[in-house]
């Protein structure tokens, strides 16, 4: 053997994607010879994701986790003290995924990228679609209402979806951000804080000058 050639099937990978990596080994007259290659795969940051993996047939089948970092990766194959090193890049790639128990409708972004897109729910018959902006690694929950019973639920956004169902409750078929309620009360909160200082403060100012009226002596009569 004089060189050995990596193989990547694509350049641009897309997470959760079945890819071929591989190394051919080449003799002296530039033909494919038969010898045992082995390659490890290097992201931009952090540990080496394989190590030596044997191929079989020359390739080996990766595929990669949603959440795997953007960036320029890097392959080396090695065969009997022979390397040879490639490239390609893990593109962007934001999912969610739906998690619903009782009335609580989770929605995380899993994928290695921010995630901005529009998420139908049906309850019932009856569809609710709402904008959501998640950076990675987020998650918000939202509060599935309808009129008391249970309801065969579905959620998706195009990528990802969810069945299931649930006992729900209100008076009319709606999906609301469960943060919301707790900003509305947390606001309301500070204002009252906000308006009871400002009686204090002025309730203290007015004691305080009218003491001073009251210890005032006139001149001329000590």
């Amino acid at each position: 053997a004089t060189s050995v050639l990596p193989y990547i099937e694509m350049l641009d990978v897309t997470p959760e994607t079945d890819v071929k990596f591989g190394g051919r080994v080449l003799d002296q007259s530039g033909q494919e010879m038969d010898a045992t290659v082995s390659l490890t795969i290097t992201p931009p940051y952090g540990e080496v994701i394989k190590e030596n993996v044997p191929l079989e047939d020359g390739f080996v089948l990766f595929n990669f986790p949603a959440d795997s970092p953007v960036g320029t990766y890097v392959i080396e194959v090695e065969s009997d003290g022979l390397t040879a090193e490639g490239e390609f890049s893990i593109v962007s790639y934001p999912k969610v995924n739906f998690n619903l128990i009782g009335s609580v409708l989770t929605v995380s972004n899993i994928g290695n990228a921010r995630y901005n897109g529009t998420v139908d729910v049906v309850i019932g018959a009856q569809n609710v679609a709402f904008d959501i902006d998640l950076r990675q690694g987020q998650e918000r929950t939202y509060i599935l209402e309808a009129p008391d019973g249970e309801y065969e639920i579905k959620v998706a956004d195009g990528q990802s979806s969810f069945e299931g169902s649930s006992f729900l409750t209100g008076n009319a078929v709606n999906v609301s951000n469960s943060s919301s309620g707790f900003f509305n009360y947390s606001f309301i909160w500070i204002l009252l804080i906000v308006i009871l200082a400002g009686l204090a403060i002025a309730f203290f100012m007015k004691n305080r000058n009218e003491t001073h009226r009251v210890g005032r002596v006139p001149f001329g009569q000590r």
